[in-house]
């Protein structure tokens, strides 16, 4: 057995629909905890492990049964494939917890398993076959330590945007807001081949100019905070916004770091050489215990 650290990230969600629906609602339909929906080539299905008055504790299973990668024996050096059926996969998980009133969501990370982002078109996808919803969309909205995402909207002057990403290239294969200033950019370093890209859009100070245009710029740091919990996170590098808050500001630039004050968490599991289920057990009871340490940073970002 070992011990290793999982990363949890928190969104607050936001489900838009002509019909008021509760994302509680959605998660836990009869029919959608039946469906198995194929999602960037794996299998994905949902369970729900504990469904209180408060909570709802959830298990994304996911299983993959394409492009299965062979077994090595170390002492001789034999590679050899697994001997799966067609049938049989390899199965992961990843753990959540959603809290009902304030719509929070902690969602573990596991990149063999089912990336958030994956998460919600599964659920979109799966309520397209349910008569009980109409058409909808669902909001990820990432939530930052003393929720900076929020000082960044209500900033009134936007001085700077500044964003840099690695392998352009991979990250377009993922990303589908074509012609956009992200894809231009990220276009641009694939055709010359470079590895790395980067931009800054910026203004003069403050009294010469209204700064950058708030709706532009709130969705060009949304599409990078969506590549972020995608499975090319790693290739985001850089979401800084620098502007003032208030207008009788004395003159100090406030920058926001949109990535290293995201509000990430651990949670510990005891993981054997080899798994006989989806530690299930370790992994609700890690996820309670994460989010009850928690709760008093939620009051403060998000009220009681």
């Amino acid at each position: 057995m070992a011990i290793h650290k999982k990363k949890v990230e928190t969104f607050q969600i936001i489900v838009q629909a002509e019909e008021e629906v509760k994302f509680q609602d959605l998660i836990t339909h009869d029919d959608l905890l039946d469906m198995e929906m194929k999602v960037k080539g794996k299998i994905v299905s949902l369970r729900i492990l504990q469904n209180g008055r408060k909570n709802i504790v959830g298990l994304v299973e996911t299983s993959r049964n394409e492009n299965i990668p062979p077994k090595k024996n170390n002492r001789n050096k034999k590679i050899e494939k697994l001997g799966l059926t067609t049938d049989e996969g390899l199965a992961y998980a990843n753990v959540f917890i959603y809290e009902k009133h304030r719509g929070i969501l902690m969602y573990e990370v596991n990149k063999f398993g089912c990336f958030v982002d994956h998460f919600k078109e599964f659920i979109i996808r799966c309520t397209k076959k349910i008569d009980d919803f109409s058409a909808l969309n669902i909001e990820l909205n990432t939530v930052l330590k003393a929720n900076e995402y929020q000082r960044m909207i209500k900033m009134r002057f936007h001085k700077s945007l500044e964003v840099k990403f690695a392998n352009p290239a991979q990250i377009l294969n993922d990303y589908h807001h074509q012609n956009d200033a992200i894809w231009n950019l990220c276009n641009t370093g694939k055709n010359i081949s470079s590895q790395k890209v980067q931009t800054k859009f910026e203004v003069e100070a403050k009294g010469n100019s209204n700064g950058l245009a708030s709706k532009p710029l709130k969705k060009i740091v949304d599409r990078a905070l969506e590549i972020l919990r995608g499975p090319n996170g790693a290739n985001v590098k850089k979401i800084e916004v620098v502007g003032y808050e208030t207008d009788s500001d004395d003159g100090k630039l406030m920058p926001i770091d949109l990535i290293a004050d995201r509000y990430i968490q651990f949670i510990e599991l005891d993981e054997p050489r080899e798994n006989t289920d989806l530690l299930e057990a370790q992994r609700k009871q890690q996820i309670l215990e994460l989010y009850n340490k928690c709760s008093d940073d939620f009051d403060i970002i998000f009220g009681k």
